[in-house]
């Protein structure tokens, strides 16, 4: 039971950095984008609405998902694994998939 209640803790605890990290990527962006100087407020408003989106997915989609996953069944032409750093835990998606790195995602 001490086990649920710490990955349950450190689910939220990861969700609210991945949040900081997503305010504070979200911040210099816009702070980049208005340096930068588009002509008009609309190109402006559309420059920063596509950049903090693809900040955001990748922040908190394409990371958790490939820090998760387990890639040493898949090899490559040359023998070694993808990356040779993506040994998560999970192989495929399952229950225990999404009770861990579901729910993070959409607690995040």
């Amino acid at each position: 039971m001490e086990d649920y209640y710490t990955m349950y803790m450190g689910n939220y605890i990861l969700s609210a950095v991945i949040n900081v990290v997503n305010i504070v990527l979200k911040a210099i962006a816009i702070i980049f984008i208005y340096w930068i100087g588009e002509d008009t407020k609309s190109e402006r408003t559309r420059s920063v609405m596509i950049i903090v989106f693809l900040i955001y997915w990748v922040n908190t989609a394409i990371i958790l998902l490939l820090v998760e996953a387990n890639t040493t069944e898949f090899e490559t032409r040359f023998g070694w694994s993808i990356f040779g750093i993506l040994d998560g835990a999970y192989t495929d998606f399952d229950d225990a998939w999404y009770q861990d790195v579901g729910a993070l995602i959409v607690s995040t």
